[in-house]
This record gives C-alpha cells, structure tokens and sequence, in this order.
C-alpha cells in the first residue's frame, strides 16, 4: 500500500521548459494538471502533488503503482496552459507540452 508519508514519483522539472506558442512552462501549470488527471479513473489514485522545492515535484498515490510513468505518456497526461491562453479553435492549434522525460526509475528505499 503506497504511503502518505513517502511520494510515489518525485519529477525533476527541467528549467526554461516552454509550451509550444513560446510561454515559459511553470511549476504551477504541471501542478494544477497532475492534479486535474485525479479525476481521471485512470489517475484516481493521485492523493497529491507537493513541491518541496523549486523544479521538484513529488507525487503521492493512495495505492502502489509500478506504472505511473507509463501512465503519464497517455494523451490525457498532457500538460495544458492556463485556461486564458487557450483560444476558441486550441483542439486545431494546442499549446501543451509533455510532462516528463525519463531517465531513470528508482525504488523508496531512501525515504
């Protein structure tokens, strides 16, 4: 069983990210979409997602899951701007980027 006390995946944000119409990427659009997927069946184990500082992100599970990063490849993962920045036609025109690159994939044993 995952615990509260321990993320389940901690993100190594790169810096100077930008989306594809050139906005910088913040820590908070990455937030605030991880936490939007909870409502997702697929991602409805995300307990939360905390930042213990700048360009990290840990994310708690209320359940184990070996594939949450697999999970953040599916289109639904996408990280989206704020809802301002997208216009009428932004289905034709969309201004995402990905979340994640992995590089490697550890165990908890430290935490």
């Amino acid at each position: 069983m995952a615990s509260s006390q321990c993320p389940a995946l901690a993100v190594l944000l790169r810096p100077g990210v930008r989306f594809h119409n050139g906005n910088l990427l913040v820590q908070g659009h990455i937030t605030a979409s991880i936490t939007a997927l909870a409502a997702l069946p697929l991602f409805s184990h995300i307990e939360k997602v905390d930042s213990p500082k700048p360009l990290v992100l840990d994310i708690y599970l209320n359940r184990d899951d070996w594939h949450l990063p697999l999970l953040f490849t599916e289109s639904c993962a996408k990280v989206l701007p704020p809802s301002e920045w997208i216009s009428t036609n932004g289905d034709l025109y969309p201004i995402g980027t990905g979340l994640i690159r992995l590089r490697e994939m550890m165990t908890n044993d430290w935490c």
